[in-house]
């Protein structure tokens, strides 16, 4: 549940942050040894971007550390290729629930959906049907932006029960979404959906394209079908308690994004927003399974990560009415979130 008055914001935002970086694990470019790329060139630019990325990775933590209104400006040289910045990337769902209740949810997947149409999802409650209403907020601003009452009875598949929430807002960006019995008004569980937008470097080789992604902290290396996460975002994971950081880019509207050609491009980025999104409350929360699905072109590098380099997650088998969906449970969950401008120029 969202719990601004739990603790002082500012002061556990601080905390958690210093926390935070120091645990922060920046891994060595040692991705060639299981990639080869048959153009010497471009895997000489590849690299070359790729230092200069993760030098803005670490202004990206020192900023956040520093709070809100931190800024920086830095410049990236690329003799060739194609730079961008999208406000879409990678999609992070995640679905909380209150006290013991067991949900989850569907129809948040970037393959079926379009931006310009996202407005429906499916979510689950398990041995359990009250009727339920849906209050959807923008967390940039926390503002309400429609209420939508589910007065249709829910289908049934094995205990679990299904209600079809429809929208008139588009459900993209940044959004919260409380989840209420309309009749008891007792609390059933919060959900959050984040496209954290990428800041995008492309070239050409005899072997095909390969990309470098700044996203969510942390940078993805690759071609289409086959991305690694070679830079680890930002996790803190000791004695049961769980932070996970959403880092949020917003590009700039008054400046290009997509400019190609060899060039030197200077950007300009602020951190806007630094928040606690969702902080467990150990009466409630602690025997609960936090579930996040994640989509995208690059959420298999990201699946990997959670669930096979670190462990902080684990994941549905495909036997299970929740398949592919992580989860974590018995522990004390934060979920912080940033937002940060990303403006570009070219010199």
């Amino acid at each position: 549940m969202y719990k601004r008055d739990c603790y002082a914001v500012s002061e556990v935002i601080g905390i958690l942050f210093v926390l935070i970086i120091a645990t922060t694990a920046i891994s060595s470019i040692t991705i060639w040894s299981n990639i080869r790329m048959s153009d010497q060139k471009s895997t000489i630019r590849v690299e070359n971007l790729l230092e200069q990325f993760n030098t803005f990775d670490g202004f990206l933590n020192e900023m956040v550390g520093e709070g809100v209104n931190s800024s920086r400006i830095f410049a990236v040289t690329a003799d060739e290729g194609q730079i961008s910045i999208t406000s879409y990337g990678t999609r992070f769902v995640f679905c909380l629930p209150h006290s013991t209740y067991n949900c989850t949810v569907s129809g948040f997947s970037l393959n079926d959906l379009d931006y310009s149409d996202n407005i429906n999802f499916n979510f689950y409650l398990y041995n359990d049907s009250p009727t339920l209403n849906f209050s959807l907020y923008s967390l940039g601003n926390n503002t309400k932006l429609e209420y939508y009452l589910n007065s249709s009875p829910p289908t049934v598949s094995n205990n679990w029960y299904e209600y079809s929430v429809s929208f008139n807002h588009l459900i993209n960006g940044a959004v919260r979404i409380d989840i209420y019995n309309e009749t008891s008004g007792v609390f059933i569980a919060e959900l959050f959906v984040i496209d954290v937008g990428s800041l995008t470097y492309e070239t050409q080789s005899n072997s095909g394209n390969s990309q470098v992604i700044v996203e969510n902290g942390g940078i993805v290396f690759g071609r289409p079908g086959s991305y690694y996460l070679i830079n680890e975002p930002t996790v803190y994971n000791s004695d049961g308690a769980l932070v996970l950081r959403i880092l949020q880019i917003q590009p700039g509207s008054e400046m290009g994004t997509n400019i190609g050609g060899g060039a030197t491009y200077r950007f300009f980025t602020k951190i806007v927003k630094n928040d606690i999104l969702y902080l467990s409350d150990d009466m409630q929360y602690s025997n609960s399974s936090f579930k996040m699905q994640i989509f995208g072109d690059y959420a298999d590098a990201w699946i990997s990560y959670f669930t096979t380099r670190n462990n902080y997650f684990d994941q549905y088998d495909s036997s299970s009415f929740d398949a592919g969906t992580l989860h974590v449970n018995n522990t004390y969950f934060t979920l912080a979130y940033s937002i940060y401008t990303l403006d570009l120029r070219v010199i």
